[in-house]
């Protein structure tokens, strides 16, 4: 049987970084390896596919992509008190926001008015989430690399996630948790 979000199916929910503004910011500026928002876009892909509307929409009809604005919000020196708050052992001037998994809670609420935890979790804590419709934003090892965590297959023993560099639907199966950092952010 699969676990899921509410709309872990759906292409419709599901978005890529490689196209994102600051990714091509980054890379006309030269460097190697730009590939920054995976954070972002998978904290969008988790909401998305728990049916939240990450829609955001402006005076004048220009719909900026949902995973900018929260790059944005983690990168905005106004900020910085407030995620100052959030992971005291740490400045904000000194990392980039996205990279900070603790920052992603009050990121989450001020940006969407959505619902997230970050907390320290291993594999069936993870399927824990996954089995009660929640999604899990997970990090892996080898590459840092942020993923949306959607569904489980409880068959398969393998967790379904939304890769943000463009592949729905990638899995993960149990063999491989060694490669998931001890932490996720979870969406409720």
């Amino acid at each position: 049987m699969i676990y899921g979000c509410k709309d872990w199916k759906n292409p419709e929910a599901f978005y890529i970084q490689t196209n994102n503004p600051t990714e091509d910011i980054l890379r006309k500026s030269g460097l190697v390896n730009y590939l920054e928002t995976c954070g972002p876009t998978a904290a969008v892909n988790c909401l998305a596919a728990m049916g939240r509307n990450v829609r955001i929409d402006t005076p004048g009809g220009y719909l900026p992509q949902p995973e900018e604005i929260l790059t944005d919000f983690f990168n905005d020196p106004r900020n910085y008190p407030a995620l100052q708050k959030e992971r005291p052992d740490i400045k904000p001037t000194d990392y980039l926001g996205n990279q900070v998994p603790q920052y992603y809670p009050l990121a989450i609420k001020e940006v969407f008015g959505c619902s997230a935890s970050f907390t320290f979790a291993d594999w069936n804590r993870i399927v824990d989430y996954l089995k009660e419709g929640m999604a899990c934003q997970i990090c892996f090892v080898k590459p840092g690399h942020f993923v949306a965590a959607i569904a489980y297959d409880d068959t398969a023993k393998e967790i379904i996630y939304n890769d943000p560099m463009g592949k729905f639907h990638a899995r993960l199966p149990e063999a491989q948790q060694g490669n998931i950092k001890n932490y996720c952010i979870y969406y409720h």
